[in-house]
């Protein structure tokens, strides 16, 4: 007798409107989500993806009707992220990840690393997580920083720090 796939959904996201836009990423996410899932047998029921910024100061849309879902639906054991920063950059969501997985027996699969956290992952495999997440706020944390700074700089030589107004050349 054949074995029956096991459902999951696939969560797939860029920071901005402006690489929302591109194309390439998301659909890179995609593909590369949906070839994990065949691989691994699993049956993909539902997609969300888009620009949502993991930094963690306003809530993410499609995370927040992602988790509600796989929650709602208990034959949905499965979840497809990218890779980790994918998935989050902040302490908030990650606690959201782990209940999931410990309350709700939920299997959190990275296709582009080919990693699994589940109930039965290790205690080391929990940390390294957590340090991967941190690593993660740390990265997303500096590109603020280093932004801010490039701006105050720009300002401060006279130059507009963004893009130009309309009609007006950079």
């Amino acid at each position: 007798m054949l074995e029956q796939m096991q459902k999951a959904v696939i969560y797939l996201r860029v920071s901005s409107k402006g690489q929302e836009e591109n194309g390439f990423s998301l659909d890179a996410q995609e593909k590369l989500a949906i070839e994990y899932a065949t691989k691994h047998r699993l049956k993909v029921v539902k997609i969300w993806k888009g620009a949502e910024s993991a930094w963690g100061k306003t809530e993410r849309q499609n995370f927040s009707a992602m988790l509600a879902y796989v929650k709602k639906h208990s034959d949905v054991r499965h979840v497809i992220f990218d890779v980790l920063d994918r998935m989050t950059r902040n302490d908030v969501d990650k606690i959201k990840i782990a209940e999931l997985v410990k309350e709700y027996d939920k299997v959190i699969h990275f296709s582009r690393d080919n990693k699994i956290y589940s109930r039965e992952s290790s205690s080391d495999d929990e940390f390294m997580l957590d340090v991967q997440v941190a690593v993660a706020k740390k990265m997303s944390n500096d590109i603020s920083r280093k932004t801010t700074m490039g701006m105050i700089e720009k300002a401060e030589q006279g130059i507009y720090p963004s893009c130009a107004p309309i009609g007006y050349l950079n």
